[in-house]
């Protein structure tokens, strides 16, 4: 199994763009189709587990392995030769999933978390779009440059032997441009129809204080001033404890957090203490928006206009990671993802 899976790897390497060095000028990446409409390249249906019309359906039996003597993921058995001495198809795999295992399974993982979330959400980038974007991306690497070093981005890459044209080729060829487009519309668009919730909250660092907080408020207390003078979110105080409205996944506190939030029914209503890793927090609503289907084409404009920062599509990937791939069993200990404080 061990061997298997570190073959399929090594075939995965050369289509897979995510985790590796930036890609040098000139070397060939996946483009965007000038006259269609470009979406991210989707997976083989079949190797996704299922097929295109539903992703649902059981994946087909798996093909029989190579046979004795065939070549494994593309590979004879001897790769190279360094001065005369064999670099061997195992020893060449070996290295590939030590250093580039868990970039390229993640690639995979994320590929197909896309092309489900792509076929829900109807998401599409037109070719108009992708220029826009390339020339604002231009302008904004313009300015950088300029304040950075003086002179024009055309005098800058010239040092490189790149050329301004060369930049917006490589760009409308990225990949990981292109995906960046649709991880901002899709949150924006899903921002715009799904139910949200505005909020104003407090947090502490004891259960303690919440209950004696949550009593005062009960007794009449003013929300927003108590937060003013007793919350620890510096960020919310100055505006009386005040969040952002949010959608699903979109707090950056926390499942708990969202769950009471949503259960709240009226503005003013006040929840029960709920724990986050932030402390302990009472949340009070202010406007709780309910959803607003449309399809993603009658809602274009105004998810064109919208733009989210990193942190957001940080938020968002990990919202896609839970509706999409739930469960990711790894058979090779190499391509599980680093953990904090482990591996």
């Amino acid at each position: 199994m061990r061997r298997l899976a570190i073959a399929v790897v090594a075939a995965g390497l050369a289509g897979c763009g995510g985790g590796k060095p930036e890609r040098a000028p000139g070397e060939p990446a996946v483009a965007a189709e000038p006259e269609r409409e470009a979406e991210p390249r989707r997976a083989d249906p079949a190797a996704a587990g299922g097929n295109a019309a539903d992703p649902g359906e059981p994946a087909p039996p798996p093909e029989e392995g190579p046979k004795p003597g065939e070549p494994q993921a593309g590979l004879p058995e001897v790769v190279a030769e360094i001065d005369g001495e064999p670099v061997t198809r195992e020893e060449f795999l070996h290295f590939a999933v030590e250093w580039w295992g868990r970039e390229t399974m993640e690639e995979i993982v994320l590929r197909r978390i896309l092309d489900k979330a792509v076929r829900k959400y109807g998401v599409t980038i037109k070719t108009s779009e992708l220029d826009a974007r390339i020339e604002g991306e231009v302008k904004a690497r313009e300015a950088e440059v300029k304040q950075k070093h003086g002179i024009t981005l055309e005098q800058y890459l010239k040092e490189f032997g790149r050329t301004v044209d060369g930049f917006r080729k490589e760009l409308r060829e990225s990949e990981n441009f292109t995906r960046g487009i649709i991880l901002q519309y899709m949150v924006a668009y899903a921002y715009l129809t799904e139910p949200k919730v505005r909020v104003r909250h407090i947090v502490v660092p004891s259960r303690e204080k919440a209950d004696e907080l949550r009593r005062r408020l009960q007794e009449g207390a003013d929300f927003a001033k108590l937060a003013e003078q007793e919350t620890d979110d510096d960020f919310s105080a100055p505006r009386g404890g005040e969040l952002q409205g949010f959608i699903r996944g979109m707090s950056r506190l926390g499942d708990d957090f969202e769950d009471t939030a949503f259960a709240l029914q009226k503005p003013g209503d006040l929840s029960a203490v709920v724990k986050t890793e932030r402390g302990f927090h009472l949340l009070k609503l202010i406007e709780k928006t309910p959803a607003n289907p449309q399809t993603f084409e009658a809602m274009r404009a105004k998810v064109i206009e919208a733009r989210m920062d990193r942190m957001v599509l940080d938020m968002w990937m990990k919202r896609l990671r839970r509706e999409y791939a739930r469960v990711v069993k790894y058979h090779v200990q190499e391509l599980e993802p680093k953990v904090e404080g482990g591996r």
